[in-house]
């Protein structure tokens, strides 16, 4: 534990949760994450509208982390 944050509040328990058995898949694109982020994009193709990560979204993130590694922030 690194701090009383993550031990938790007033002896509540964590729960781990198996992201495989969460997807109800063994294939690495289902249970990561990448298949929901392909089938949006796929979504936005599809039906002309906006998928819930854009371009700018994505260079906003990379200029973050640009940023912190400039200034040694991470």
């Amino acid at each position: 534990m690194y701090s009383r944050a993550a031990a938790g509040i007033g002896g509540q328990t964590r729960e781990t949760i198996d992201g495989k058995q969460l997807a109800d898949s063994q294939n690495y694109h289902a249970y990561y994450g990448y298949k929901q982020e392909d089938q949006d994009f796929i979504r936005a193709v599809l039906s002309g509208n906006r998928p819930m990560c854009t371009i700018q979204d994505a260079a906003g993130t990379m200029e973050m982390i640009e940023f912190l590694l400039e200034h040694r922030l991470a």
